[in-house]
């Protein structure tokens, strides 16, 4: 029964974003206001503290919305749970990156019903996607940056992305480098958490508690 009401949840937040608003790039100022507000009502709804981040960017606002659970520790520290609800433009992102906000939100009001021991911030980041990709205009380097300014003690961060594709059969999942291919299957069926060296231990922690919660094949890989 909750596994159901989960599957329903996931498909009308990707319905509604990609189907419903559809296209959300840097552009489409009023659409990524109507998700951000969307996001925002799910967060109270869920009883998450709701707080929002602006920032400009070549003279529009834009927003992060960060929705906020209190943990029973307050000296352990945060674990961030992100995900960006921008496109590319002319893509309705389903799988990229509506899947994730749809995570993002799901996980959210799971954990909500339960006490966790560290605290959680829930981050749905706007302008992930270019002209604002790999630069200072990125939500998630406004954020990091607020973060750091705060000194706030982070656990870890988890960047859901691209959550909603799957294929049981062989060669359905390419790779950018050749080398992965001996590493990952090539069937597109499973996780991959990813993250650099100084995360291998948190890296290595999240795919454990994955592996204890479902059976879908999980990857890790840690880089530079």
């Amino acid at each position: 029964m909750i596994l159901q009401e989960s599957i329903k949840r996931l498909q009308e937040t990707i319905r509604y974003l990609s189907v419903d608003i559809g296209p959300r790039s840097y552009n489409d100022h009023e659409k990524l206001y109507q998700v951000a507000e969307y996001i925002s009502s799910r967060f109270k709804e869920y009883g998450c503290h709701v707080n929002e981040q602006s920032f400009v960017f070549r003279g529009n606002t834009y927003r992060n919305i960060i929705g906020s659970i209190p943990g029973s520790n307050k000296e352990e520290g945060i674990v961030v749970l992100g995900a960006h609800y921008d496109t590319v433009a002319g893509s309705p992102g389903a799988d990229d990156n509506a899947s994730a906000v749809a995570g993002l939100l799901e996980i959210a009001r799971l954990i909500s019903k339960s006490r966790v021991a560290p605290a959680i911030q829930f981050v749905a980041f706007a302008l992930e996607e270019p002209p604002a990709y790999r630069t200072k205009n990125m939500g998630s380097y406004h954020y990091a940056q607020m973060l750091k300014k705060s000194r706030q003690k982070i656990i870890g961060m988890i960047c859901l992305e691209m959550i909603g594709y799957f294929a049981d059969s062989p060669r359905s999942q390419g790779f950018p480098l050749p080398f992965m291919k001996r590493k990952f299957s090539t069937k597109g069926n499973f996780i991959a958490a990813v993250g650099n060296l100084r995360s291998r231990k948190f890296t290595e922690m999240v795919k454990k508690g994955f592996k204890e919660g479902t059976d879908i094949p999980i990857f890790s890989y840690n880089a530079l």
